[in-house]
């Protein structure tokens, strides 16, 4: 990411070589309950509803979903956070899962969840703090290719489209 001069580096989260397994789980736990991951079976399950080992299995524990984890400091406020992504996009047709949460780690170690979207971002690339006000901006990519910068609720503030020749299936 290029950025003016004048302007603060941008704050990079320091990411943790190994992540708190208990504040892992907890973190998954409370992604599973948002509103976005609930609304995600009902496009699994129609998706599926003439395969019962499918539609059983569910989108959280199907092998094509991913789960992307990242325990990191904020390098100005040193607070220590938990980032999960479950993402799914097998192509055309298949369901879709894209659910993304944030949670701080407080200091009696309890998790603060914060209301965030990824809007079109599919993959997360880098957390990074643009603005200065200890909440992560996400610069991370759409499903066809553009590169997006995402304020933490899904707004986007600058994108780098790549050609687009047509449907990749």
């Amino acid at each position: 990411i290029a950025r003016d001069a004048s302007l603060p580096p941008a704050a990079k989260a320091r990411v943790h070589k190994s992540d708190d397994a208990v504040l892992v789980a907890q973190a998954k736990r409370m992604l599973r309950r948002t509103k976005e991951a609930h609304a995600t079976p009902k496009e699994w399950e129609s998706h599926y509803e003439n395969n019962a080992e499918e539609r059983t299995k569910g989108w959280a524990r199907h092998p094509s979903t991913t789960w992307k984890t990242q325990m990191f400091t904020h390098p100005a406020t040193q607070e220590t956070w938990i980032s999960i992504h479950a993402n799914q996009l097998e192509g055309c047709g298949m369901p879709h899962v894209n659910v993304w949460g944030l949670y701080r780690v407080e200091k009696d170690g309890t998790l603060t969840s914060f209301d965030v979207s990824l809007g079109g971002i599919e993959t997360i690339d880098r957390l990074v703090d643009l603005d200065g006000d200890g909440m992560m901006e996400v610069i991370g990519s759409e499903w066809l290719g553009a590169t997006l910068v995402n304020d933490a609720k899904g707004n986007t503030l600058e994108s780098l489209a790549r050609p687009f020749y047509g449907c990749p299936c």
